[in-house]
C-alpha cells in the first residue's frame, strides 16, 4: 500500500505544487497521486465546492486553491487506498467470532481524523462514485464494499487493468441488490446442497462422505460461476477440487445421477477410468454437458483427484492448456480452469490452535499433517510457543525446510505417514533438512524420539533454545530446476497416467547439464530419475492393477528420493 503521509507531513505549498504539476502535465506526478487529482478535477468542475473550509472558485485561467485543507483531502484518499489494500484484514467473514487484530490501521484516527470530521464534505468521494460527500458517508461505503461480509484482496496484482476493474466493481456494482430470479436461484441450489448432505447423513451414516455442511454456498457460486462464463462465450470448465463437497458438486453442479453416486455407495456402481483412477469416491472424476440458469450450454469436468490434494492443479492447469491449445487454437477466453482448495493448513486453523494453546497454560500440542505447504504459517504462530511440537509426517520438502530453520529443535518430531512415509525417505527428508537448520547430535536424538517418549512418559516440557537454521538457504539453480520439473510430473505418476508434459524427462535433463557437475548427490539424483522414468513408462504396459500400483508406488519412491536431494542439496 502507498503512504502518503511523506506529502501529509509536508506544507501545503508543497502540495499546491504538486497540483500545478498535475495540471500542466499530469504524468509528471504519481499514478497515485494523479487519480487523486483528476477526482478533485471532477468535482470542483460544475462550480464551488467545499470540504468543510473555505470554498474553491473556478475561473477561466484554472483552479484558484484558497484554503483548502489538503492534508484532510490526502487523509481521505488514503483511507480510501487503506481499505482497497487491507479491507480483507476486518470483513466480517467469521460468524462465530470477532476477527483477530493483524494491524489494518484502518481507523480514524490512523488517517488523522476524528469523529468532528465525520459531517464534513470531502472530494474524494468522487473517486469511489459517491461524489462530493461526508467522510461518515465515505466511510460507510467503504466498510459496506471491502468490510462486510466479503473480504477481497487484490492489490497484489501486477496489471493495473486488472485491478482498475475490480476496484470498480467492487465500490460501484458489488453493493447494488440483487435482482428477484437471481435471488431465487441461489435458494434453490442452497436447497439442493442442503437437502442431499441431510439424505446422505440419514441414509449412510457412519461412511466417509467429506460433507459439504457450512460450505453450502459453494453450490450457488458454482452455478453463478458457469452461467456468466456461459454469457461470455466460454466453452468447457475444467475443475480440480479437495474432496470436501465433492458429492455435492458432482450431484447438483455437473448432474451426476443420484443412481450412479449411491451404486457408488453401495459398492456396486461401475468406474469410469477414462479420465484416470480415482481409488475411492470422493477421488472420482466426472464430465458432462451442463445447461446454466440463463439457457446456454458448457461442458464440466471434474477432474479425478489422488490423496495427494495439491498434485490435481497442475493437472487442471496443463489439461485446460492443452485443450486451448488443440481445440480453441489457443484461444485461452474458451476454457475456464476453477481450483477449489480447503482444509487443514488454512490460516484459521493456525488461529484456532493458537487460542488453544493461550487457553490452556501448559497444553502439550503435536502439530501433525500440516499439508503439503504451510498455508496457515504454522511455524510463524507457533516458533519458540512451549508445548507445541510439529511432527515430520507430510510437510512437503521445502515447507519442512523452512519450518526446521525458524523454530527450536526441541519443537521438532521425527514421524512418518502416508504418502512419504515409508523409510527410507522419510528418514533421510528429516535429516537433510535438520542438517540444514544446523542440528547438532542432541537436536538429533530429540527429534528422533528422546522428546516424544518425553511426552509420552508424561515429562515436564523440554526449554526451548533459540533457532538455529540461517535466515536464507541459497539453492543452486539446476537443482531449483529440478525440483520445478518433478513437480510437473508427480501428479500424473500418482494417477499411474503418462508423462505427458515430459516433467520427468526434463528433470532428468537439468541432472545432466554440465554446470551441475561437482554438486552433491548430482550422480544420486540422475540414477533415480533415470530408473523412475523407466519403470513409469512400463507401467502402462501392465495389464494387472496390483503389480501395476506396485510399480508406479517404487517410481513415486525414486522421483521422491531425487527430489529431497535436489532440494536438500
Amino acid at each position: 500500500m502507498k503512504d502518503f503521509s511523506y506529502i501529509t507531513n509536508s506544507s501545503p505549498a508543497f502540495i499546491e505544487g504538486l497540483y500545478q504539476d498535475f495540471v500542466k502535465d499530469p504524468s509528471s506526478v504519481d499514478p497515485e497521486f494523479r487519480k487523486f487529482f483528476e477526482g478533485f478535477d471532477f468535482a470542483v468542475g460544475a462550480g464551488k465546492a467545499t470540504n468543510g473550509h473555505e470554498t474553491i472558485e473556478v475561473k477561466g485561467d484554472g483552479i484558484r486553491l484558497d484554503g483548502i485543507d489538503w492534508q484532510k483531502e490526502l487523509n481521505a484518499y488514503r483511507m480510501i487506498l487503506g481499505y482497497r489494500n487491507k479491507g480483507h484484514l476486518i470483513a466480517k467473514t467469521n460468524p462465530i467470532r470477532e476477527r483477530k487484530d493483524r494491524g489494518a490501521n484502518l481507523d480514524l484516527a490512523f488517517f488523522h481524523f476524528t469523529d468532528e470530521d465525520l459531517d464534513k464534505n470531502f472530494f474524494a468521494g468522487n473517486l469511489i462514485g459517491l461524489g462530493t460527500t461526508s467522510l461518515r458517508n465515505i466511510l460507510a461505503h467503504l466498510q459496506k464494499c471491502y468490510a462486510s461480509h466479503v473480504g477481497i484482496e487484490f492489490k497484489y496484482i501486477s496489471d493495473q487493468k486488472k485491478i482498475d476493474w475490480l476496484t470498480n466493481e467492487m465500490e460501484r456494482k458489488f453493493t447494488n441488490p440483487l435482482p428477484i430470479s437471481t435471488k431465487k436461484r441461489i435458494l434453490e441450489k442452497l436447497n439442493e446442497g442442503v437437502m442431499f448432505e441431510k439424505f446422505l447423513h440419514t441414509k449412510y451414516i457412519g461412511q466417509k462422505r467429506f460433507s459439504l455442511e457450512g460450505g453450502e454456498g459453494t453450490i450457488a457460486a458454482l452455478d453463478m460461476i458457469l452461467t456468466t462464463a456461459a454469457g461470455h462465450d466460454v466453452k468447457e470448465v475444467v475443475v480440480g477440487m479437495a474432496h470436501r463437497g465433492r458429492l455435492n458438486i458432482l450431484a447438483n453442479i455437473l448432474g451426476k445421477t443420484y443412481q450412479q453416486i449411491f451404486s457408488e455407495f453401495e459398492g456396486t456402481g461401475k468406474m469410469d477410468q477414462t479420465m484416470g483412477s480415482g481409488d475411492v469416491k470422493y477421488h472420482l472424476g466426472f464430465s458432462s454437458e451442463v445447461d446454466t440458469a440463463m439457457g446456454k450450454k458448457i461442458y464440466v469436468k471434474l477432474t479425478p483427484n489422488p490423496s495427494h490434494l495439491e498434485a490435481v492443479d497442475p493437472v487442471v492447469v496443463g489439461f485446460a492448456r492443452s485443450k486451448a491449445d488443440t481445440l480453441y487454437k489457443s484461444d485461452f477466453d474458451k476454457i475456464l480452469p476453477i481450483l477449489i482448495h480447503g482444509g487443514r493448513g488454512l490460516p484459521p486453523i493456525g488461529d484456532h490452535l493458537a487460542a488453544l494453546v493461550e487457553r490452556y497454560a501448559g497444553i502439550r500440542l503435536i502439530i501433525a499433517h500440516a499439508g503439503i505447504a504451510d498455508l496457515g504459517g504454522l511455524a510463524g504462530h507457533f516458533a519458540q510457543v512451549p508445548g507445541v511440537f510439529f511432527d515430520t509426517s507430510v510437510w512437503g520438502i521445502i515447507d519442512l525446510v523452512d519450518l526446521m530453520r525458524q523454530v527450536a529443535p526441541e519443537q521438532i518430531l521425527f514421524a512418518t505417514d502416508y504418502p512419504y512415509g515409508r523409510l527410507p525417505n522419510a528418514l533421510l527428508l528429516a535429516l537433510r533438512a535438520a542438517k540444514l537448520s544446523h542440528f547438532d547430535e542432541t537436536d538429533l536424538r530429540r527429534m528422533l524420539g528422546e522428546t516424544a517418549q518425553g511426552i509420552a512418559d508424561g515429562a515436564p516440557l523440554p526449554a526451548l533454545s533459540p533457532a538455529k537454521g540461517p535466515e536464507e538457504i541459497t539453492h543452486p539453480l539446476p537443482l531449483a530446476r529440478i525440483h520445478a520439473y518433478i513437480g510437473m510430473a508427480m501428479p500424473l505418476l500418482w494417477m499411474r497416467q503418462p508423462d505427458v508434459g515430459g516433467g520427468l524427462g526434463l528433470a532428468l535433463n537439468a541432472a545432466h547439464e554440465a554446470n551441475i557437475d561437482g554438486v552433491p548427490d548430482v550422480d544420486l539424483i540422475r540414477s533415480a530419475l533415470s530408473i523412475a522414468s523407466k519403470l513409469w513408462i512400463g507401467i502402462g504396459e501392465i495389464q494387472d492393477r496390483q503389480e501395476s500400483e506396485l510399480i508406479a508406488r517404487a517410481a513415486r519412491q525414486l522421483v521422491h528420493l531425487a527430489d529431497i536431494l535436489a532440494v536438500t542439496g
